[in-house]
């Protein structure tokens, strides 16, 4: 998800070249995620429930899970006396995964929903359509579909005076989505975001943010200050 602060100015996006055609030498790929939790096997069975993933290994000290043909996407390290993540902290904010159609993402929040695994947060970024899980250990997850097809048409959006009022993103029902997609709209009907007006982090919700910094944003869009100014 972009990054946005209040009151920011207009920014310009550019999509780079990969490293490689800029003659760069860089990793072939990201390769995992480690995750350290007091309750191992419940983390565990949430990523195996989330991702449709199967342990490679498994004992009392780790897990390696992978959903495709790497050995592992995630790894769950089980540390006993270890607090539940805080949003207050500073580190990775969330993990996201990307799907290959509408059709998968929509399949998946379904099956999730039926085992009682909703999305704390539905939002289209307008770059892509995105749902936001959070774990037991408040660990946070994107599951995502790119709405464009190419990198020109993801810059011209950027570019975009849409994109530039609301980097943020247009929140959506889920059900209502899929109510849609069931009654046969097209996937091009229904990506399409609507005009919402300004939105900046004071628009995100309190389940994602963390009370703290919901009440922090909501304070400094109301007195027209970014939070930590002086």
């Amino acid at each position: 998800m972009p990054k946005t602060t209040m009151n920011a100015p207009t920014a310009v996006g550019r999509v780079p070249a990969p490293a490689r055609e800029r003659g760069k030498i860089a990793p072939a790929k990201l390769a995992h995620v480690v995750l350290k939790s007091a309750n191992k096997d419940r983390l565990v069975a949430f990523y195996k429930a989330l991702l449709e993933a199967e342990e490679t290994f498994g004992d009392s000290n780790a897990s390696f899970l992978t959903y495709d043909e790497e050995h592992h996407r995630i790894a769950v390290i089980g540390i006993p006396g270890l607090s539940r993540n805080s949003r207050r902290r500073v580190g990775v904010d969330h993990i996201a995964f990307t799907y290959a159609s509408l059709d998968d993402l929509l399949a998946t929040y379904e099956r999730l929903k039926a085992v009682g695994i909703r999305p704390v947060w539905t939002t289209h970024h307008g770059a892509t359509l995105s749902f936001y899980y959070q774990d037991p250990d408040n660990n946070f997850c994107e599951l995502q579909i790119d709405v464009f097809g190419s990198p020109a048409e993801l810059e011209a959006y950027f570019n975009s005076r849409d994109f530039n009022v609301n980097p943020v993103g247009v929140d959506f029902d889920p059900d209502e989505l899929l109510r849609r997609h069931r009654n046969g709209e097209s996937p091009k009907e229904l990506l399409k975001r609507t005009a919402a007006g300004p939105h900046d982090a004071s628009t995100m919700p309190r389940a994602y943010l963390g009370t703290l910094h919901w009440l922090m944003f909501k304070a400094a869009k109301l007195f027209g200050k970014q939070p930590g100014a002086g």
